[in-house]
């Protein structure tokens, strides 16, 4: 049934010049297949780091599987906050063979920003690194490892505190 649909197009494209091709193109392309949900598509994770309260000191999310991705979009989502709370999170990727953590991408210190605008951090292979958008703090054309994290820092006085979230996707 599409192969007598396509001959349909195609012999009226022959009859009625330019204009009308390029408008039946986008019809024939409304013909391929919807892409499925699953890989190579981005995939969100969820939350990798969820703050309850969460005071001064440095918090690792567990270790990540990175099975085709070339990078990591990651934002810090503060809900609440207490006393004078300074925050830097980082994607960090697994080195197998010193056993390390290596940080390929941190945000700057985020304090007036808390509880306001979320925060978002990036690492991709070959994306842009300078000129970034609203609410992005920092971004590193890196590849992802196949092992990597979220490491989150809280400092600050006055007992600071923090609720929230880091979630992340996976981006191809």
């Amino acid at each position: 049934m599409k192969t007598t649909r396509l001959n349909r197009i195609r012999v009226a494209l022959r009859g009625l010049g330019l204009g009308v091709a390029i408008g039946a193109l986008a019809l024939t392309s409304a013909l391929a297949q919807v892409p499925s949900t699953s890989p190579p598509y981005n995939t969100d994770i969820g939350a990798v780091v969820t703050n309850a309260l969460r005071t001064a000191g440095t918090f690792n999310s567990a270790s990540q599987n990175n099975l085709d991705k070339l990078g990591a979009v990651c934002v810090l989502n503060v809900t609440t906050e207490s006393g004078s709370p300074s925050v830097t999170f980082a994607i960090q990727n697994f080195d197998a063979a010193s056993s390390t953590w290596q940080t390929i991408v941190v945000s700057g210190s985020l304090t007036t920003t808390l509880g306001v605008t979320p925060t978002t951090i990036f690492a991709r292979v070959g994306a842009q690194t300078s000129s970034f958008a609203t609410g992005i703090s920092a971004g590193q054309g890196v590849p992802l490892g196949r092992i990597w994290r979220v490491q989150q820092v809280v400092a600050g006085s006055n007992t600071p505190a923090i609720t929230g979230t880091i979630g992340c996707n996976l981006v191809k």
